[in-house]
């Protein structure tokens, strides 16, 4: 018998096609989710709304919203990248590991509600050390003393890493990021998700689809670009075989399908960082910023000062007469409020408008009790223009730039840095890489991969930011259980399209599909 069988839950699964709105839902592009999603005829029926995006609207926001039924001030997950004040260090959220402080998740309902249910996290963060996962999967790559990585992944239990990968190959690391990036990631994750049920029947399962999202940035945000369109019927064709796997499943499981984000186009880089010294030091700069998409932390060092008629502030070294913090924190926002890009600056943790909020309704607030969220904000909070999105690029010149800005390398930069997306050389493209991969690994020269540069300008589309967002880049929930839908908000909705829920009403609607008959 099924680990499955033995539960009194409805066996569920959440599909997170990540970057997925509903005007990318098309017939010519994606026409098995155009079929599932907006069937013709009245049966089955099915409910697609829009969510109304949690602030920021990046990847670990969005999933712990999800997950948890609350928003990013109670569960303490602002972004992807944020800092640690205390070490002195970067702390990214897209680490493989556990959930950085206590919150409970769905997986610690279920497990509550029915000790006998099993739970399933295919490549949605935070799984690590989290004894309410029965089975996951993450991508774990192994850090090698010269800098280079090689591909792998963490799973539970730890058997299923050797025999997953003995199955279906080494998971394609290079294919779920930087310049090769390709729905090779995607198709091994669908294949590995389908092996894990089969194996295990897991009860609630949540799995991340990545594809759409590297797409949607690197070339353009236009369904119609002829990149895109085979990038949709791409990930069109993975989501059918996996729904179609389930469909046959004889437990009859409930599917939904939603998204994170949508991804909105963008035609300017903010270089946040450059409004100083060429030098990032978290210790001596007066303030920095840890951009994250369209969103950046910024910090300013208690015991730092300005020049008093000096507007570089962010990046550039600390006076050494001291001066207060908060009129220093008032100094920056000022000089951040100047730069063409940013829409909005925000006070963060020491300020007196902590209480402000700003969500997709226009507000945001780091709760007063909640100490890991406000240990955790920026004293400032920079939000870049609708068009705009913020780079980490702190040197003036080139040729000051650390040697790690040349390579893949998520965990050391101060921030996200999507140009990792593109090849170097475009003209040899897969050939200097090829180059430098035989030169570095196989021939053991000393070295790096530096497959990167700094064309900020290529990028064509960016996330992050929900005031005022359009509807058409708000992500997507869909589900043929609409009855499930109304029971979890308590209210009538439409079927078919045209509903909007919010983030934290996501949690009741999985629970509701878990629980109810």
């Amino acid at each position: 018998m099924s680990a499955h069988a033995a539960s009194t839950l409805r066996k569920t699964v959440v599909i997170d096609i990540v970057a997925l709105t509903q005007d990318l839902i098309t017939n010519e592009n994606t026409p098995f989710l155009a079929s599932y999603l907006y069937p013709s005829g009245r049966f089955p029926a099915t409910t697609v709304a829009d969510i109304q995006p949690a602030f920021p609207a990046v990847t670990c926001t969005a999933q712990t919203t999800y997950l948890t039924g609350t928003g990013p001030s109670e569960h303490g997950i602002l972004g992807n990248n944020t800092f640690d004040r205390e070490f002195g260090e970067r702390i990214s959220e897209l680490a493989p590991k556990r959930q950085p402080r206590p919150c409970p998740r769905l997986f610690e309902r279920v497990k509550r509600a029915d000790p006998n249910a099993t739970t399933f996290s295919s490549f949605w963060w935070f799984p690590m050390g989290d004894r309410f996962i029965d089975y996951a999967l993450t991508p774990r790559p192994q850090y090698l003393a010269n800098n280079g990585k090689v591909a792998d992944i963490w799973t539970k239990p730890e058997h299923l890493r050797h025999s997953l990968q003995r199955e279906l190959g080494t998971f394609p690391l290079h294919d779920f990021w930087g310049p090769t990036a390709s729905i090779a990631s995607s198709k091994w994750i669908v294949d590995s998700t389908i092996c894990v049920d089969k194996m295990y029947d897991p009860t609630f399962s949540v799995i991340y689809l990545p594809h759409l999202d590297y797409a949607l940035q690197h070339t353009s945000t236009d369904h119609t670009h002829p990149t895109i369109a085979k990038d949709l019927k791409e990930i069109d064709a993975e989501v059918r075989r996996l729904v179609h796997y389930y469909e046959h499943h004889p437990a009859n499981p409930r599917v939904i399908i939603l998204s994170e984000y949508g991804i909105q186009p963008v035609t300017r880089p903010v270089h946040i960082n450059r409004n100083g010294g060429e030098t990032l030091d978290p210790y001596a700069s007066i303030a920095f910023a840890i951009p994250d998409h369209q969103v950046a932390h910024v910090y300013v060092n208690d015991q730092s000062s300005f020049p008093p008629k000096s507007g570089n502030v962010v990046g550039g070294p600390a006076a050494r007469v001291s001066a207060d913090h908060a009129r220093v924190v008032s100094h920056v926002q000022a000089v951040l409020e100047a730069v063409p890009g940013v829409k909005s600056v925000l006070r963060g943790r020491d300020s007196a408008d902590v209480d402000r909020h700003y969500d997709p309704t226009g507000r945001w607030r780091v709760s007063d009790h909640d100490a890991g969220s406000r240990a955790r904000v920026g004293d400032l909070v920079v939000v870049a223009d609708h068009d705009a999105w913020f780079t980490y690029y702190y040197w003036e010149r080139e040729s000051n730039a650390p040697d790690f800005a040349y390579t893949v390398n998520i965990h050391r930069k101060p921030g996200y840095d999507p140009v990792e997306m593109y090849h170097a050389y475009p003209l040899l493209g897969k050939i200097y890489l090829l180059l430098k991969v035989v030169l570095v690994y196989l021939l053991h020269f000393r070295g790096i991969i530096d497959n990167t540069r700094f064309d900020a300008d290529r990028i064509r589309g960016s996330h992050g930011a929900t005031h005022d967002l359009p509807r058409r880049y708000w992500p997507v929930l869909g589900t043929r259980s609409p009855e499930l839908v109304e029971h979890a908000l308590g209210r009538k909705v439409d079927t078919g399209a045209g509903s909007i829920v919010r983030a934290e009403d996501v949690a009741g609607i999985i629970w509701a599909h878990l629980t109810r008959e």
